[in-house]
């Protein structure tokens, strides 16, 4: 579990799952991993002190976007 204080940014953000990493699934780039099972809509977490960051597919973006504004963090 990812506590909101351990996140430096998070982002709403279209991606492609074959262009970025190869496909569906728990796939690793060099810019970070993503945990995706359809769609192209993600949550792109940057954690603090990490450089490389984690997508998490989600089929709601307009939701998580809300909740993370409710959060005070950064979502475009």
């Amino acid at each position: 579990m990812i506590k909101w204080s351990q996140m430096e940014h998070v982002t709403v953000r279209s991606y492609s799952a074959l262009g970025e990493f190869g496909g569906w699934g728990i796939r690793f780039s060099w810019n970070g991993t993503a945990h995706t099972v359809s769609g192209n809509w993600g949550i792109d977490i940057k954690l603090k002190g990490k450089k490389r960051t984690l997508l998490v597919g989600t089929r709601h973006p307009d939701e998580i976007r809300q909740q993370i504004g409710n959060e005070q963090l950064v979502g475009n």
